[in-house]
C-alpha cells in the first residue's frame, strides 16, 4: 500500500511543540485520510477492473470478429478449393478422356500399319515368289539353240494343223447356224399352225358347250312334257272310265283320244330329235319350230280336256 503523498503540518510533525488539540482528534486524522484514501483506492481498482473487463469483452469481441471473419475466410477459401479442385479434377478428366481417345487413334492408327505392313509383307512374298518363279524360268529358257529351232518346227506345224481344224470347225459351225435358222423356221410354222388350231378347238368347244346347254334345256323341257302327257294320259283315262259304255261316248271324247293318240306320236317324234341332237348334231329351226307347234296343240288339247271335265 502507497503511503499518502500529502504532506504532513508542521503542527502535527513538530513533536518538541506542545499539542493544543486533544489525542483522539489527533488519532481520527490520519484515519479518516486513511478512508478518504482506500474508498479511492476502492472506486480506481474498480475503474480499472470495469475498464480491464470492458477491454477484455472488446478483446474477445474483435478476437471473435476476427475469427468469424477467419472462418468465412476459410469457409470462401474451401469452396473455391473445391470448385477448383472440381474444375480441374473435370479438367484431368477431359484431359484423360481426350488422352484415352488419342490412345486409341493411336492403337487403331498402328492396327492399320501393322496390317498394311502385313499386306505389303504378303505382297512382297509374292514378288519374291513371282521373281523365284522367273528365274527358274529363265534357268529353263536357257536350253540350246537346236532344241529351239526344233520346238519352233514343231510349233509351226502344230500351228498349220490348228489353222485347218479351225477352218473346219468355221464350215461346220456355218453349216449348225444355216441348220438352227432351218429349225427356228420350222418352229415358227409349227408354233402358228398349233395357235389355229389351238383357237379353232377353242371355238369347237365354246360350241359344243353352247349345245350341250341347249341339250341340257331340250331335256329338262322333254321331261316336263312327259310328265305333262302322263298326267293327260291320266285324266283321259279317267274319263274313260266315267264313261264306260260305248253309246255314252261323245264326238269330244273320241276327239280327244285321237288327240291323246297324236300327242303320243309327237312326243315319240320330239324324243327321236333329242336323240339325234345328242351325237353332235348341229340345232336345226324345224325342231325349234315343231317343238312350238306341239306345246301350241297340247295347249289346245288341255283347254278341250278340262272343258269335257267341267260337262
Amino acid at each position: 500500500m502507497r503511503k499518502p503523498s500529502t504532506p504532513i503540518e508542521p503542527s502535527v510533525g513538530n513533536l518538541h511543540e506542545p499539542c493544543s488539540e486533544p489525542i483522539s482528534a489527533v488519532r481520527a486524522q490520519p484515519q479518516a485520510r486513511l478512508t478518504g484514501c482506500g474508498r479511492w483506492l476502492t472506486s480506481l481498482v474498480w475503474c480499472l477492473l470495469l475498464v480491464g473487463v470492458s477491454a477484455g469483452f472488446y478483446w474477445q469481441q474483435t478476437k471473435l470478429e476476427q475469427l468469424q471473419q477467419r472462418l468465412t475466410q476459410a469457409e470462401q477459401a474451401t469452396q473455391q478449393q473445391y470448385v477448383q479442385g472440381e474444375e480441374q479434377r473435370d479438367l484431368t478428366l477431359q484431359q484423360t478422356l481426350a488422352k484415352q481417345q488419342l490412345l486409341a487413334s493411336h492403337l487403331h492408327q498402328l492396327k492399320q500399319q501393322m496390317i498394311e505392313q502385313a499386306q505389303q509383307q504378303t505382297v512382297l512374298q509374292r514378288a519374291l515368289t513371282v521373281l523365284n518363279n522367273q528365274q527358274q524360268e529363265h534357268a529353263a529358257l536357257t536350253v540350246s539353240s537346236a532344241e529351239l529351232k526344233q520346238q519352233l518346227a514343231t510349233l509351226h506345224t502344230a500351228q498349220q494343223s490348228a489353222l485347218q481344224i479351225h477352218s473346219e470347225h468355221q464350215q461346220r459351225a456355218e453349216q449348225q447356224q444355216q441348220q438352227l435358222a432351218e429349225q427356228q423356221q420350222a418352229q415358227q410354222q409349227l408354233s402358228q399352225t398349233l395357235a389355229e388350231r389351238l383357237a379353232q378347238q377353242h371355238t369347237q368347244l365354246t360350241e359344243l358347250e353352247a349345245q350341250q346347254r341347249l341339250l341340257q334345256s331340250t331335256a329338262n323341257e322333254l321331261q316336263e312334257l312327259q310328265r305333262e302327257q302322263s298326267s293327260l294320259l291320266k285324266r283321259v283315262t279317267a274319263l274313260e272310265q266315267q264313261l264306260a259304255q260305248p253309246e255314252a261316248e261323245s264326238a269330244d271324247l273320241a276327239s280327244l283320244k285321237a288327240d291323246s293318240l297324236w300327242l303320243k306320236m309327237e312326243l315319240e317324234q320330239l324324243q327321236q330329235q333329242l336323240h339325234s341332237l345328242s351325237s353332235d348334231r348341229p340345232i336345226s329351226t324345224e325342231t325349234a319350230v315343231s317343238k312350238q307347234e306341239f306345246d301350241a296343240y297340247k295347249a289346245q288339247f288341255s283347254r278341250r280336256l278340262a272343258e269335257l271335265e267341267r260337262r
